[in-house]
């Protein structure tokens, strides 16, 4: 266990009860947060991905599929 997770282990000894459920919540909150960031990070590591995004988000909606065709 490193510093970092030992002193949330410590926090955590020394808050109240009641207040393990916000925690929870806001730990989760930012595993998301942490989650899309990965996301758009993977994104656009791939080449042209980016460009290809901008481009389409330009389109007019009546030019594009209803579909996605896979």
């Amino acid at each position: 266990m490193n510093v970092l997770q030992s002193d949330l282990v410590k926090i955590t000894d020394e808050i109240p009860y009641y207040y393990l459920q916000d925690l929870l919540d806001y730990a989760n909150f930012l595993k998301e947060k942490s989650q899309k960031d990965n996301d758009t990070e993977y994104l656009e590591s791939i080449p042209g991905m980016v460009d290809s995004i901008i481009a389409a988000s330009k389109e007019e909606l009546n030019n594009c599929s209803k579909s996605p065709g896979w």
